[in-house]
């Protein structure tokens, strides 16, 4: 294999922030590559956490069906990007972009209002969605895909369920809030 991608992954743990982004975008560019990449998720070299929806969408969109097994067995479901989503993403990125962030400190009170019904967040919140204490959020693209379209990629231990008309009604809600 590449000397390229055993250098990459052999000096993955060591790279900062801005150096794993640009890894994982290589990583994602070639199916053989993409496939190493899933291996070192799977051993746990790389945090499967690390990947965002978008590079998680861009490697199901090599296809390559070993790709798709290893995307099923090591992340989770990850469906094909929807194109309005996608704009909508681009849009608010830009905006966030352009005019700086706005009432950041506002965010625990819409994650209070909209989110934690399902989601837990530092020890509060609800069991039903997984807890985001770990999650990427410091991260504009994870961020937004998760908000925005937050079943692009669905965990491989987290299953969508709607046990009642009220918790379908909550989920419905914060879908029609985030988007």
């Amino acid at each position: 294999m590449c000397d390229t991608l055993h250098t990459v992954l052999a000096g993955y743990a060591g790279y900062s922030a801005e150096e794993r982004r640009i890894a994982l975008a290589t990583l994602c560019a070639r199916p053989a590559w993409a496939r190493e990449l899933l291996a070192a998720v799977g051993d746990g070299r790389v945090g499967r956490n690390e990947l965002s929806a978008f590079q998680l969408r861009a490697l199901r969109q090599l296809d390559d069906p070993e790709i798709t097994r290893l995307l099923e067995l090591h992340v989770g479901q990850v469906r094909a990007a929807d194109a309005t989503k996608e704009q909508e993403i681009a849009r608010v990125r830009e905006v966030l972009e352009r005019d700086g962030p706005h009432e950041l400190a506002r965010g625990r009170e819409v994650f209070a209002r909209t989110c934690q019904q399902c989601h837990t967040l530092f020890g509060t919140g609800g069991k039903v969605g997984p807890d985001i204490t770990g999650s990427q959020r410091a991260n504009l693209d994870y961020l937004l895909s998760n908000v925005i379209d937050p079943s692009a990629v669905m965990a491989k231990n987290v299953e969508p369920c709607m046990s009642s008309a009220a918790s379908s009604a909550a989920c419905a809600k914060a879908s029609r809030i985030c988007t």
